[in-house]
């Protein structure tokens, strides 16, 4: 079972994660990154074998409260891309801290290999203009 310190923890991180603080996640608000940080923990705690009340204490919520937000922690996490990854980060932070590391990492070279290939395509595009320039140009000039 997970103690209370790794509970804090694991708050920490979601907020983190989410851009978000501890205290807005802890606080009654139904900001969406709050929302989605504390969705996050709610099922996580749950697949830790807490039981709905119990998560309910530590949130300040009724069971019925944590029971929607793993309902909508299912449905996010199926159908919004950012939400997957968030919660796949936060689930490897709680199983191997060394791994969001690496995840972090992985991330950053597929976005700077994404801004390559956007400036690649540019290029593409500046090279099949010049060549449609340069054969009007040959054209002309043999006229």
């Amino acid at each position: 079972m997970i103690n209370l310190e790794e509970i804090n923890s694991i708050i920490e991180k979601s907020a983190e994660i989410n851009n978000t603080t501890f205290e807005s996640v802890m606080q009654p608000n139904r900001k969406a990154l709050n929302v989605a940080a504390r969705q996050m923990c709610y099922t996580l705690l749950k697949e830790h074998d807490f039981g709905w009340s119990e998560i309910g204490r530590i949130f300040n919520k009724n069971h019925a409260s944590i029971i929607n937000g793993v309902k909508n922690h299912e449905r996010d996490y199926k159908a919004l891309n950012y939400y997957k990854d968030n919660y796949d980060r936060l689930k490897l932070f709680i199983n191997d801290p060394d791994e969001v590391i690496l995840f972090d990492k992985q991330k950053e070279v597929i976005e700077t290999l994404r801004g390559e290939n956007a400036n690649l395509r540019d290029r593409i595009y500046e090279i099949k203009q010049l060549k449609v320039k340069l054969i009007k140009s040959l054209e002309a000039l043999c006229e």
